[in-house]
């Protein structure tokens, strides 16, 4: 058993095989950098780091029979998440180093600004739009030929 400490203090016990699922912690036990098992995930809050737990706990689980059933509970994790979750579990997988939560991540991103304009996407990820009209206007100019 391994022990995750999250970076507000909760602690998640858990199997070896679900913490390996990690890049980060794989190498630290490896490499023999933590004492006792108990590893600290900076950046992570206790929140975050369940929810990542879900989706290591069900791919360490895995056969390679089951790899359909797993796409569609990845699919399922992964649309369930808000968009605070969805920020947080990509800041996981990158400090965790855990590449298939990230794709998964990446690719919800994707899928919510595919065929979106600039505008609505900064509405939906709430981002200010800080250019001027002259700026804007000579993006769209440098930009026709993609448009």
């Amino acid at each position: 058993m391994v022990t995750l400490v999250s970076s507000n203090g909760v602690e998640f016990v858990v199997e070896k095989r679900v913490a390996e699922q990690s890049l980060f912690i794989k190498n630290a036990l490896n490499e023999g950098a933590v004492e006792e098992k108990v590893i600290p995930i900076p950046m992570v809050t206790g929140n975050t780091l369940s929810s990542v737990l879900e989706y290591c706990e069900k791919h360490a689980s895995v056969t390679e029979f089951q790899e359909n059933e797993i796409e569609e509970w990845d699919k399922e994790y992964i649309e369930k998440a808000d968009l605070n979750l969805l920020y947080r579990l990509l800041q996981a997988s990158t400090t965790m180093s855990i590449m298939g939560l990230m794709e998964l991540g990446v690719a919800r991103v994707a899928s919510l600004i595919r065929g979106k304009t600039p505008q609505e996407i900064r509405e939906l990820f709430k981002i200010k739009n800080d250019f001027t009209p002259e700026e804007e206007e000579e993006i769209r100019r440098e930009m026709a030929w993609e448009l």
